[in-house]
Parts: structure tokens; sequence; C-alpha cells
């Protein structure tokens, strides 16, 4: 579980996805499939496939990142096109713009290989009491012993989720991805198509309806399981594929 999206994955994780989306679309798959799929937009899909047929499938690659070895720019060119883009530029936070105003709901979500969802919406800071109700409601929806694996987040490791987690020691078990690898985390690709296809294709009025919308969503992808099971078909994730 991680509020981390595809753009703080590594460039060669990156690269991956884009490659199985072209092979994908090539092999017969639909682009809305693949966009959903894969948790990438249509546009993103479009200009993949130009890039390719343009060239060839190495066009794909990720290009080297980092400041060029000199400025292009004198320094007082730089700070004047600086201010301009600070003056103009409105603040990029994950909210969603709505009439005038913004506002956010928080998703917290876990996902198995045999494409099984089960998702928390909720309003405020995630907190250990948060992630404790969370975790009852997975006792309550599995029956068998459950091993939970997380990201390093405080939370995770805080002494309220400690004890509670060795009072129900007999039903459930948590372990730790190494730090800073969420191209390691299979939840990364749900996170990603919602923020794609729930979330950055619609402009609801009010936070009711961002929440009814990111929920009516999450119920669909719920009842479409071969959809969270090709989730685990990335290259970083074959280790939770089963």
């Amino acid at each position: 579980m991680s509020q981390l999206d595809t753009r703080k994955l590594s460039p060669q994780v990156q690269e991956e996805i884009r490659v199985r989306v072209v092979k994908a679309i090539r092999a017969g798959m639909r682009k809305s499939a693949a966009a959903r799929t894969f948790g990438v937009s249509r546009t993103s899909i479009d200009t993949w496939l130009a890039k390719v047929e343009c060239g060839n499938i190495t066009s794909l690659r990720s290009k080297k990142r980092g400041r060029p070895p000199e400025p292009r720019l004198a320094s007082h060119q730089a700070a004047a096109i600086v201010r301009q883009i600070t003056d103009r530029t409105p603040d990029q936070t994950p909210v969603i713009p709505g009439t005038g105003q913004r506002f956010r709901a928080n998703m917290m979500s876990s996902i198995t290989n045999r494409g099984h969802l089960c998702f928390l919406v909720f309003d405020g800071s995630f907190n250990a009491e948060v992630f404790i109700r969370f975790c009852r409601r997975l006792l309550r929806q599995r029956r068998r012993r459950i091993f939970l694996i997380v990201d390093g987040h405080p939370v995770h490791r805080s002494a309220a989720v400690r004890d509670w987690l060795q009072a129900n020691r007999r039903r459930i078990r948590m372990f730790f991805l190494p730090g800073y690898s969420p191209e390691l985390n299979p939840d990364e690709y749900l996170n990603n198509d919602v923020k794609t296809n729930a979330i950055g294709r619609q402009r609801p009025a009010t936070k009711d309806e961002l929440i009814l919308n990111l929920e009516q969503y999450l119920r669909d992808t719920q009842r479409r399981p071969h959809i969270v099971r090709n989730y685990f078909k990335a290259e970083p994730i074959q280790y939770a594929a089963g």
C-alpha cells in the first residue's frame, strides 16, 4: 500500500511498462483495456505507438535523466523564466479541481495474485487507527491467514499497529518491502490505474462525488479479477505472481 505514482518508478520499470503496453496492443489487446490494465492514459499509448511506427521498439527506451553538463541559458535568463513559471503556474498537487474548489480523498487497498481486491476510501489523515480499521476489514473478507506486504511508512511500524498485529498473529502477518522500491509493490499498478482512469478522466463537483466515483470504480474492479491479476504481470512483480 503506497501513495506513490509511476513518476517515482525507476526509468527501467517505466520503460518496461511502455514496451509491454505496445506489445499487448500488437497482440490484439484494445487500447482501452491496455490503459486500464497497465494504469496508463490513452494519450500516452497513442504517443508510444506513434514513436514505434516512426522507428522501432527501441524508441521507447528511457532517456537519460539529470541536468545537462552545462546550463543552456545564462543565469539571469534562467532566473527570469523561473519567476514567470512561478507566477503563472498553479500548484501541482494531487487534488481534484472542481467548481472553484480543491478537495481530495485517500485510498488504501490490497490485492492478491488471484485477483482479489480489498479497499478503503477515507477522508482525513492516514494513521494507525485507519490502518488497523483496514486490516480488520481484510480479516472479515478473508478466511485464510493473511500475509500482508507493505512499504516502510511510519504508520506500518507504529507501536499501535505492532500491538494489534501481535494480538492477531494467528490471522495476519506483515512483511516489509525494501526501502525506496515502489516498483516491487503490486498495489502501485492499481494506484496508477485509479489515478489515470477513475480520477484523471473526471471532474467531480464535490468531495462526496469524488469519493463516490472512486468507490464505484474500485467496486467495478473487484468484479473483474482478471484485471487485478494483470497487475502481477510486470517483471518486477514476478516474485509475487505465484
